[in-house]
């Protein structure tokens, strides 16, 4: 095993044990029981089915695993979903439900910041291989991943702590699920007529977010475009999209965090 590697699982195992104690000492034992293990489920699922299906990236032997996921992958999105939710919440101006979705957005933005750094080191030390994308810094992909994934993840998590209860918040994850399903296995999406039914379809999903959630279009809209199209796609190479990715995300940061009743709006209300 590369020593380097093996020092960085150790101190993943280390800091996931100081996040645990912060977390009992501040939330409690049944919050505390709730985020680490959904969250160690979630990615548990997730890696399974991204080795499983995609097999796009190959990470370094590690020690233990389960299923074919490593352990130490799992703990790397507990370790990022818990700074994202612990930084994020300072933003929070009251316990109503409409701030969990603005907190949702802001955990999933943060998320794809750290997600850069961590997957442009881990390159370079040759902690894994990434296979769909050449380039001095992280695969942009990673950063819609990492982005969609912990807006996946927030929105089932405010469900289970029960900060959000309003029939449409209960059906996000399942949109975003679909969103994904449609997105992932279809990674290029080409004007030809045998994929016509998957664009109609692309833009009906997305079509029912905009009603239903009029806040997060700018973003999953930038997201699509931008990773997934391939005719957008193929006009930027990998640092463009890094860059216009950051940009868009930054104002759209900014705009949320300055105006929180964005996410009050609604075309739709039930």
């Amino acid at each position: 095993m590369n020593p380097s590697f093996m020092i960085f699982l150790v101190a993943v195992l280390i800091a996931f044990i100081l996040l645990v104690i912060h977390s009992l000492i501040y939330r409690g034992i049944k919050i505390t029981i709730i985020f680490f293990g959904y969250g160690f489920i979630f990615g548990l699922i997730r890696e399974i089915i991204y080795r499983t299906f995609f097999k796009n990236y190959s990470v370094s032997e590690v020690p233990l695993q389960i299923f074919g996921a490593p352990i130490a992958v799992i703990f790397g999105w507990l370790f990022t979903f818990y700074l994202g939710y612990c930084f994020c919440e300072k933003f929070l101006t009251s316990e109503k439900e409409p701030e969990y979705s603005r907190l949702m957005v802001l955990c999933a933005i943060f998320s794809s910041y750290i997600c850069f750094s961590i997957e442009t080191t881990a390159m370079y030390m040759g902690w894994w291989e990434v296979f769909f994308e050449n380039s001095n810094f992280a695969a942009s992909d990673l950063l819609a991943g990492w982005f969609y994934s912990a807006l996946l993840f927030f929105s089932i998590y405010f469900i289970l702590i029960k900060k959000v209860q309003k029939i449409k918040n209960l059906i996000l994850p399942i949109l975003i699920i679909i969103l994904l399903a449609i997105v992932e296995f279809k990674e290029q999406l080409m004007m030809s007529p045998s994929e016509i039914g998957i664009i109609i379809l692309l833009i009906i999903i997305l079509s029912i977010i905009f009603i239903l959630y009029p806040y997060l279009i700018i973003i999953l809209l930038t997201i699509v475009c931008l990773f997934f199209i391939n005719p957008i796609r193929i006009l930027f190479d990998n640092n463009t999209r890094i860059i216009s990715f950051f940009v868009i995300e930054f104002l759209y940061l900014l705009l949320i965090v300055k105006y929180p009743e964005i996410v009050d709006f609604e075309i739709i209300k039930f």
